[in-house]
């Protein structure tokens, strides 16, 4: 086991805490009221713009064989994993759509149950398996220092911590009992398998480009104006905050702790 794979098992214990914390109704309810859902939100949203959309562009670019501008040859899937991104975000806006119908049409019959319960084991399911996506690509990335999976760490936490939050707000007391324990078994489900086999590139930047997607549908959507903890000044801060920090590491001449 090498430096890299305890180093990111510290970060996926991280995640771990996020995942078991702030599945606690109190806890919350103050991030909340004081508008780190919302600053997790911009975090996230940060996240994706200044490290998995150029990463994207990266894995594309070996993939493909082009080097990117305007002269590159033009074909139905010439940008296969933006197409892949763009997969990740529909699919979970999909899923969200169809829970919304289900609620609706609970409300309007009066059921006690707002939730499904075929519908809860299915989000459950993806849910862990979202969470096995994220800490095998995490492991299987090559040449990522301690600076790059801090930041990472930060950055998925605060993404956690959102989409628990949401997961909170529609099953209650299931999030508690089932959910947050499911995904925290993702996290050391996807380290295992990540130290212990190798995948291709494409493979991997698949999977990388399908969690972007993921991850923007979920910062966004927190932050839709019908959501019950709107912060828009908080939002902006957490955006503004991550990108200025992942930014400034080789302005500060940090990039060789980053990438050792």
């Amino acid at each position: 086991m090498s430096n890299k794979d305890l180093i990111t098992l510290a970060g996926l214990a991280f995640m771990a805490i996020a995942h078991i914390a702030s599945s606690k109704v109190k806890l919350i309810n103050i991030l909340k009221t004081h508008g780190w859902i919302s600053f997790g939100a911009g975090a996230s949203i940060a996240y994706v713009f200044v490290h998995v959309l150029p990463e994207i562009g990266i894995f594309q670019n070996q993939i493909t064989g082009h080097t990117g501008g305007h002269h590159q040859p033009v074909s139905f899937i010439s940008q296969p994993l933006y197409l892949v991104t763009l997969g990740g975000l529909c699919f979970v806006y999909l899923l969200d759509t169809i829970e919304a119908r289900f609620y609706i049409e609970t409300f309007k019959a009066r059921q006690r149950h707002k939730y499904h319960i075929h519908l809860f084991s299915t989000r459950t399911f993806l849910y862990l398996l979202y969470n096995v996506m994220i800490a095998f690509i995490i492991t299987q990335r090559p040449g990522e220092g301690l600076i790059n999976i801090m930041l990472i760490t930060i950055a998925l936490m605060l993404h956690f911590i959102v989409l628990n939050a949401s997961f909170q707000e529609t099953y209650e007391e299931l999030q508690d009992r089932f959910i947050r324990w499911f995904a925290t078994s993702g996290l050391l489900i996807g380290w295992l398998l990540g130290i212990m086999i190798e995948v291709p590139v494409s493979i991997t930047a698949t999977i990388f480009s399908l969690i972007g997607g993921m991850i923007t549908y979920v910062a966004l959507k927190s932050e839709l104006p019908q959501t019950k903890h709107k912060a828009p000044f908080h939002f902006l801060a957490g955006a503004f905050l991550y990108a200025c920090i992942a930014l400034a590491i080789p302005f500060f001449g940090l990039s060789h702790l980053a990438n050792h």
